[in-house]
């Protein structure tokens, strides 16, 4: 699971209130004559059942090749092994993950739900669901000792992240879409 910041509009309105519609997801705002417009919120990670594959940084074992020569190195099969750094692999040269092309991919996820929620409507069981892992049941030890609950340490995460961007701290509390996805085996 992740959440993303939902981009408000540049027609310069605030999101006030989020809801499901038969359309997918849309948002109001207030305008300044007292009334309501409603826009839909477009996902920027997709919808259910689409499919997102996963990129890494990455190398070839094999010819060398430059980036701009990545169409001929899938023909060559079995002549170039794929290397991910991820795995503890050696390489003379790494390939930053924004370059790799669809078909090195060797993780795809498929989107399996998107909602649109203020970030501190976060319920616990996504808390885990993004990754956080406690130590004790609802508790974090830091090193020094001390004892943080599973949402101080995703507020802490989210800003570590998010916080220097305007609007999209914690304590800002922002509209997110929050996507659900699961690891598929697609054949190679």
């Amino acid at each position: 699971m992740t959440r993303r910041v939902v981009k408000q509009k540049k027609d310069g309105h605030r999101v006030d209130r989020c809801h499901w519609s038969k359309t997918g997801w849309a948002w109001w705002h207030d305008d300044e004559r007292g009334g309501c417009s409603c826009k839909p919120v477009t996902p920027s990670y997709g919808h259910q059942g689409d499919r997102l594959w996963v990129k890494e940084t990455w190398s070839w074992n094999g010819p060398g090749f430059s980036l701009r020569d990545l169409e001929f190195v899938k023909p060559m099969g079995d002549k170039v092994q794929l290397l991910y750094k991820s795995d503890g692999s050696q390489a003379d040269g790494w390939k930053p993950s924004i370059y790799m092309p669809r078909w090195a991919s060797r993780i795809t996820l498929e989107i399996v739900s998107v909602k649109v929620e203020r970030l501190q409507d976060i319920s616990h069981a996504d808390v885990l669901k993004e990754g956080i892992e406690p130590n004790q049941p609802g508790y974090y030890t830091c090193p020094n000792g001390a004892k943080y609950t599973d949402f101080q340490d995703f507020e802490w995460r989210w800003d570590s992240i998010n916080a220097k961007r305007p609007g999209c701290a914690w304590a800002d509390n922002p509209w997110v879409g929050a996507v659900e996805f699961k690891k598929v085996e697609v054949a190679s």
